[in-house]
C-alpha cells in the first residue's frame, strides 16, 4: 500500500513540475513583439526584429474622429490594400513571363544542340565533323548558362 501512495505522490509532483514549466515557458514566448511588413518585392515578412526604417502603425482609429472620417480612413486603407495586391499580382505575372522566356530560350538551345549533334554525325569529312563538334561544345556551354539563368529566375521570390 505504501508503494501505491509513493507512485501517486510521484505523479502529483511530476504534474506540478509540468504545470510550472508550462507557465514559465508560455510567459517567455509571449514576451517579444512581432512586426509585419512588406518588402520592396511585395513579400510579406513577419519577424521579431523590424528593419531599421520601420515605423509602427496602429490599426486602431483615434476616438476623436467622426464616423465620416473613420469611413474615409477605412476606404483609404482598403484602397491601399488593393494597390498592394495589384502590385504583388503584377510582380507575379512579370516573374512568370520571365520564367517562360527563360524556359523558351533553354528549350531553343537544347534543340540547337540536337541539330548540331545530328549534323556532326552526318558530316562526311573530318573538317566538317570538327566544325560541328566545336559548335556543339559551344552550344553545351550556352545550355549550361541558360539552365543556370532559369534556375536563378525560378528561385527568386
Amino acid at each position: 500500500m505504501s508503494d501505491d501512495k509513493l507512485h501517486k505522490s510521484i505523479k502529483v509532483v511530476l504534474f506540478v513540475i509540468l504545470i510550472f514549466t508550462w507557465v514559465i515557458t508560455s510567459g517567455a514566448l509571449c514576451e517579444g513583439a512581432m512586426y509585419k511588413y512588406i518588402d520592396k518585392d511585395g513579400t510579406v515578412i513577419i519577424t521579431d526584429s523590424p528593419p531599421p526604417d520601420f515605423k509602427i502603425e496602429s490599426d486602431e482609429l483615434p476616438a476623436s474622429l467622426t464616423e465620416e472620417q473613420k469611413l474615409q480612413v477605412e476606404k483609404e486603407k482598403q484602397s491601399e490594400k488593393k494597390t498592394k495586391l495589384k502590385r504583388a499580382d503584377t510582380y507575379d505575372q512579370e516573374r512568370q513571363a520571365r520564367i517562360a522566356k527563360a524556359k523558351s530560350e533553354y528549350d531553343r538551345a537544347v534543340a540547337d544542340e540536337e541539330t548540331y549533334r545530328f549534323n556532326m554525325q552526318q558530316a562526311t569529312t573530318i573538317a566538317d565533323r570538327v566544325r560541328w563538334r566545336e559548335l556543339l561544345d559551344k552550344q553545351q556551354k550556352v545550355i549550361q548558362e541558360k539552365r543556370e539563368k532559369l534556375r536563378e529566375i525560378e528561385s527568386l521570390p
